[in-house]
């Protein structure tokens, strides 16, 4: 190889790292400018659950949540445990929606696990908390035997805050077995209103 060739090969050595110092330098340049010419935008939002809160009182004041049978026991008249037939006792109740972000709708039925023998009830809803036998109210539930498993009653819709109260009245019927028990259990069931 003779010194022009070696010459000429330098020089094309050179030319071609030249061009391939300034592509690199191009490529660079060009990198930067698409990276100035990205833009973001995000968007989000929150989600949770709403609310509400059923709950009943044996008292008219002090709602608590009972969501298991057999529950908050009623304030029966004393006697309640030593009945004979032609007897009667009652009971208040009381439920509301204490808190939320519902309306519910509310559901009554007996859900006493076993039939009583010899014992009715029958259920009134009342202006305040409390009664006895002779009080008046809105008649729901009228000599149904305990433990029969009566139909679901519809008490219709319950706005929050506004409680309703209940008396339930028990009674003694001439077949009441001498010595026998039983435990009335009431199941209120509120569905939240959308």
């Amino acid at each position: 190889m003779g010194a022009a060739d070696s010459a000429q090969s330098t020089g094309r050595s050179t030319k071609f790292r030249a061009i391939l110092a300034g592509g690199l330098v191009l490529g660079v340049g060009a990198a930067i400018t698409l990276a100035a010419w990205t833009d973001e935008e995000f968007a989000s939002g929150a989600f949770g659950a709403g609310t509400f809160v059923f709950e009943g009182s044996i008292n008219g004041t002090d709602f608590t949540s009972n969501p298991d049978a057999p529950g908050q026991p009623i304030s029966f008249e004393v006697g309640a445990q030593e009945l004979s037939p032609g007897d009667a006792v009652s009971g208040a109740y009381s439920v509301q929606v204490t808190e939320g972000d519902y309306d519910a709708t509310v559901i009554l039925n007996d859900d006493t696990s076993e039939p009583a023998t010899g014992l009715t009830y029958s259920v009134v809803e009342t202006e305040t908390h409390g009664c006895d036998s002779a009080t008046v109210g809105d008649p729901l539930i009228t000599d149904a035997a305990l433990g029969s498993g009566a139909a679901d009653l519809e008490l219709g819709e319950f706005q929050v805050g506004d409680a309703r109260s209940f008396c339930f009245t028990v009674t003694a019927g001439d077949d009441l077995e001498q010595g026998s028990a039983a435990t009335g259990i009431w199941q209120f069931t509120a569905t939240s209103m959308e």
